[in-house]
């Protein structure tokens, strides 16, 4: 992707990327695992649910900024993740994930989707858990079967749900990891 101003790239938890930067690009990195985002929410599919991460195309999502009051709202949570962070107080980590949250928050609601479903089916979330698994352990040479245990569901179920949401099979998706 080209790196233009006002964008935000999203990158999937456990997702692996090559990024070249030119000394002009200035900006922010936040990176934080999906275990960290969930920590003692009751919705553990509420990272599923963004439409930026786990993206049943497959395609990462690009978030272009249209105007500056927003660009303004996106540079203030990141000063806040900053300043937490550069304070040592003992609530560092509950206080970074209120801006993550915050941030992404704002993100989902000036982000504009490709497809206007913004229903998130039972299926989709599914298949994001399963995208996300195999990000995390697509090197490992893991079954299918290893999959769908992770996810509590049958490999069958599983294998017509992926099938379905994304046109490709489980072995597919896990062999282009």
């Amino acid at each position: 992707y080209e790196i233009k101003p006002e964008s935000l790239f999203f990158v999937s938890p456990n997702q692996i990327h090559d990024i070249k930067l030119s000394p002009e690009v200035t900006g922010y990195i936040f990176l934080f695992t999906s275990e960290f985002y969930h920590y003692n929410k009751p919705d553990t599919n509420q990272l599923f649910t963004l439409p930026f991460f786990y993206t049943i195309s497959g395609e990462n999502q690009v978030l272009y900024i249209q105007n500056n009051e927003a660009v303004r709202q996106i540079q203030m949570f990141f000063d806040q993740c900053i300043m937490t962070k550069q304070n040592t107080e003992a609530d560092l980590y509950l206080a970074t994930r209120a801006w993550l949250d915050l941030l992404l928050i704002y993100c989902k609601k000036i982000h504009t989707p490709i497809v206007q479903d913004q229903k998130i089916s039972q299926g989709k979330v599914w298949v994001k858990k399963f995208l996300q698994l195999v990000e995390t352990h697509g090197t490992e040479n893991k079954p299918v079967r290893f999959f769908a245990e992770q996810l509590k569901i049958s490999a069958v179920y599983m294998s017509e749900v992926v099938k379905a949401h994304t046109g490709r099979t489980c072995i597919e998706l896990i062999q282009d990891r």
